[in-house]
């Protein structure tokens, strides 16, 4: 059995990330999952990355994706 471990989400996860929450959403967002280059999922990400105090992880495992 294989450890699950995790490490600074990335650009190249946003499609992952925006998935999940679409997929969560009890009610419809205008979140594209399709665009995880969208101007918006992109400054989120340099937004979290540049608060030492937040984080954003993501599965270390292509198996979880």
């Amino acid at each position: 059995m294989s450890r699950l471990s995790y490490r600074d989400a990335r650009a190249a996860d946003l499609g992952f990330i925006v998935r999940l929450i679409v997929d969560d959403s009890v009610a419809a967002t205008p979140d594209e999952p399709d665009r995880p280059d969208h101007p918006r999922y992109l400054a989120a990400l340099a937004a979290i990355d540049a608060d030492p105090t937040r984080g954003w992880w993501s599965p270390n495992s292509p198996a979880v994706r």
